[in-house]
């Protein structure tokens, strides 16, 4: 059984000082004097023709409301920012500026959602986590003859936890890194008995490329290479080696390598709509000398009603994963996912999604129903 869980104040300084007017000195001392008598005794002149203009520097300074005028009329639209409407905000980071608008995972006005189990094209920069806890059932599991033959069904709790950083460069190419780690615990005794334990954990280290990009769709390609430990601790082991009991029968300890090349695919035909598609090919090695390939192929939708003022997001998706070139058994894996999300900031996903997962094995088949908590933070 091979399972692998995937899991960021506009300033103006205007001119205001206005040119002064210049204005002729007064006259002083004895001039002043007989300026002044001259005024006091001569008779009032007759007043000056109405269409003779006065001199420049004798003309009256202008209204206050009119020098003030060319000051308002200076003043930049951005430099008078009104309240950020609860749309606007929406699409921004939260802080009410537009230089924070996250374009990165955008087409054609709709931004993408983050989907577990599918790789998406896009250049982002985040961090993030995904929770899942659910129920784990191994159906017709095959016994050893040695234990009487037959067939049991085993069923677990499971829970896994991942984390995840991208770091986009030049809006061309993204690496990125993660790990994450599952255990599950029997649910009855016969299994406790049988399987007392499952756990394990996964490093990862891979990037993407974009290749095209247009206003409704952007395509990339992806690798990724995955280190995997699994130890499983098998009680009824201890017997395995009667009449002389060893401690190290009760565990299976198994490493693998994974390397994966992938072609992936976003198209908006509309502001609320999204579709994902993401092909990969697998290839998987393991230290008990098993060597398998798997293509494995999933598609999603993505409904994010923000653009019309509703912070609802509604995800959907598919993936299947096949053996074409299993030495031991053949295997196929199959992941119907569904939930919803919060968008009201374009720089955060926060979600919830139940996905039932189906894997048939020629030795056992198993069933899970698990919920994932996803937060994302762009940056």
């Amino acid at each position: 059984m091979r399972h692998a869980t995937t899991i960021l104040a506009t300033a103006a300084v205007l001119g205001l000082a206005t040119p002064a007017l210049a204005a002729a000195p007064p006259p002083k001392g004895q001039a002043a004097r007989k300026q002044r008598s001259r005024a006091a005794s001569a008779p009032a002149p007759a007043p000056a023709p109405a269409a003779t203009p006065a001199p420049a520097k004798q003309a009256a300074p202008k209204p206050a409301a009119e020098k003030a005028a060319p000051k308002a009329q200076a003043v930049p639209a951005a430099a008078v920012a009104a309240p950020a409407s609860a749309s606007t905000d929406r699409r921004l980071r939260g802080n009410g500026t537009a230089d924070t608008v996250l374009p990165e995972r955008e087409l054609n006005g709709h931004y993408f959602l983050a989907i577990p189990r599918l790789a998406s094209p896009f250049i982002t920069s985040h961090v993030g986590s995904f929770t899942t806890a659910g129920t784990a059932d191994f159906d017709d599991v095959v016994m050893p003859e040695e234990l009487g033959g037959g067939t049991l069904d085993l069923p677990f709790l499971a829970l896994a936890q991942s984390f995840e950083l991208q770091i986009g460069i030049l809006d061309r190419v993204a690496v990125r890194v993660g790990a994450d780690g599952t255990a599950a615990l029997p649910r009855d005794e016969e299994s406790a008995i049988l399987i007392a334990a499952i756990g394990g954990f996964s490093t990862t280290a891979g990037a993407t490329v974009k290749a095209i990009e247009t206003q409704y769709f952007q395509v990339a390609g992806s690798f990724d290479y995955t280190y995997g430990y699994n130890l499983t601790a098998f009680p009824l082991g201890l017997l395995a080696g009667l009449p002389e009991i060893d401690p190290a029968n009760m565990f299976e300890d198994v490493t693998s390598d994974t390397y994966s090349f992938g072609v992936q695919g976003a198209f908006a035909p509309h502001e609320l709509i999204g579709l994902v598609l993401d092909l990969q090919w697998d290839a998987e090695n393991d230290s008990e000398g098993t060597n398998d390939a798997f293509f494995r192929f999933g598609g999603g939708i993505s409904l994010n009603f923000e653009s019309v003022g509703v912070p609802i997001g509604l995800v959907g998706s598919y993936v299947e994963r096949i053996a074409v070139d299993d030495e031991n058994d053949t295997e196929t894996d199959r992941v119907l996912g569904g939930g919803f999300y919060y968008t009201g900031r374009r720089y955060l996903d926060v979600g919830l999604v139940i996905q039932h997962e189906i894997l048939e094995g020629e030795t056992a088949d198993l069933y899970t129903l698990a919920g994932t908590t996803v937060l994302r933070a762009y940056f």
